[in-house]
Protein backbone atom coordinates (compact mmCIF):
# COMPACT_ATOMS: atom_id res chain seq x y z
CA UNK A 1 0.00 0.00 0.00
CA UNK A 2 2.87 2.36 0.72
CA UNK A 3 4.23 1.94 -2.81
CA UNK A 4 0.81 2.79 -4.21
CA UNK A 5 1.12 6.29 -2.74
CA UNK A 6 3.90 6.99 -5.26
CA UNK A 7 1.66 6.15 -8.24
CA UNK A 8 0.53 9.76 -8.87
CA UNK A 9 4.16 10.92 -8.91
CA UNK A 10 5.05 8.12 -11.32
CA UNK A 11 2.13 9.03 -13.58
CA UNK A 12 3.04 12.74 -13.50
CA UNK A 13 6.62 11.99 -14.53
CA UNK A 14 5.49 10.15 -17.68
CA UNK A 15 6.19 6.68 -16.36
CA UNK A 16 3.17 5.08 -18.00
CA UNK A 17 4.18 6.39 -21.43
CA UNK A 18 7.63 4.80 -21.10
CA UNK A 19 6.11 1.49 -20.03
CA UNK A 20 3.63 1.54 -22.93
CA UNK A 21 6.46 2.34 -25.37
CA UNK A 22 8.07 -1.01 -24.54
CA UNK A 23 5.25 -2.85 -26.28
CA UNK A 24 2.75 -5.52 -25.39
CA UNK A 25 5.11 -8.53 -25.50
CA UNK A 26 7.59 -7.08 -23.01
CA UNK A 27 4.85 -5.95 -20.63
CA UNK A 28 3.10 -9.33 -20.87
CA UNK A 29 6.36 -11.10 -20.10
CA UNK A 30 6.90 -8.91 -17.02
CA UNK A 31 3.30 -9.47 -15.88
CA UNK A 32 3.77 -13.23 -16.21
CA UNK A 33 7.19 -13.35 -14.55
CA UNK A 34 6.56 -10.91 -11.71
CA UNK A 35 2.81 -11.16 -11.30
CA UNK A 36 2.38 -14.92 -11.49
CA UNK A 37 5.69 -16.80 -11.29
CA UNK A 38 7.38 -14.68 -8.61
CA UNK A 39 4.17 -14.27 -6.62
CA UNK A 40 1.49 -16.91 -6.27
CA UNK A 41 3.39 -19.68 -8.07
CA UNK A 42 6.45 -19.27 -5.85
CA UNK A 43 4.32 -19.23 -2.70
CA UNK A 44 2.44 -22.34 -3.79
CA UNK A 45 5.63 -24.23 -4.61
CA UNK A 46 7.22 -23.25 -1.29
CA UNK A 47 4.14 -24.41 0.63
CA UNK A 48 4.18 -27.64 -1.38
CA UNK A 49 7.86 -28.17 -0.56
CA UNK A 50 7.08 -27.71 3.15
CA UNK A 51 4.41 -30.41 2.91
CA UNK A 52 6.68 -32.70 0.91
CA UNK A 53 10.07 -32.45 2.64
CA UNK A 54 9.22 -30.77 5.93
CA UNK A 55 9.67 -27.34 7.42
CA UNK A 56 13.31 -27.65 8.50
CA UNK A 57 14.57 -28.79 5.11
CA UNK A 58 12.37 -26.41 3.11
CA UNK A 59 13.54 -23.43 5.17
CA UNK A 60 17.01 -23.78 3.63
CA UNK A 61 15.84 -23.04 0.08
CA UNK A 62 15.44 -19.23 0.36
CA UNK A 63 19.11 -18.99 1.41
CA UNK A 64 20.12 -20.47 -1.94
CA UNK A 65 18.55 -17.68 -4.04
CA UNK A 66 21.67 -15.44 -4.18
CA UNK A 67 23.92 -18.41 -4.91
CA UNK A 68 21.67 -19.66 -7.69
CA UNK A 69 21.47 -16.15 -9.12
CA UNK A 70 25.26 -16.09 -9.38
CA UNK A 71 25.24 -19.51 -11.07
CA UNK A 72 22.53 -18.55 -13.56
CA UNK A 73 24.29 -15.28 -14.36
CA UNK A 74 27.49 -17.18 -15.00
CA UNK A 75 25.97 -19.96 -17.08
CA UNK A 76 23.34 -18.03 -19.05
CA UNK A 77 24.76 -14.52 -19.25
CA UNK A 78 28.46 -15.29 -19.24
CA UNK A 79 29.17 -13.14 -16.17
CA UNK A 80 31.89 -14.95 -14.22
CA UNK A 81 31.64 -14.55 -10.45
CA UNK A 82 34.31 -12.64 -8.56
CA UNK A 83 36.50 -14.52 -6.10
CA UNK A 84 34.37 -13.30 -3.19
CA UNK A 85 31.16 -14.33 -4.95
CA UNK A 86 32.62 -17.76 -5.77
CA UNK A 87 33.62 -18.24 -2.12
CA UNK A 88 30.11 -17.28 -1.03
CA UNK A 89 28.62 -19.62 -3.63
CA UNK A 90 30.69 -22.55 -2.39
CA UNK A 91 29.84 -21.73 1.23
CA UNK A 92 26.09 -21.50 0.62
CA UNK A 93 25.91 -24.61 -1.55
CA UNK A 94 27.98 -26.58 0.97
CA UNK A 95 25.62 -25.52 3.73
CA UNK A 96 22.66 -26.43 1.56
CA UNK A 97 24.13 -29.87 0.94
CA UNK A 98 24.80 -30.45 4.63
CA UNK A 99 21.28 -29.33 5.57
CA UNK A 100 19.59 -31.55 2.98
CA UNK A 101 21.43 -34.84 3.54
CA UNK A 102 19.72 -37.57 5.48
CA UNK A 103 20.92 -38.32 9.01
Amino acid sequence: MLSLSLLPLYAASGGFARVAALGFAENALQALAQGILAGPAAMYLFAFSIQTIGVARAAVFPATVPALTILIGWLLLGEPPTALQAAGLVTVLSGFYLAQRQR
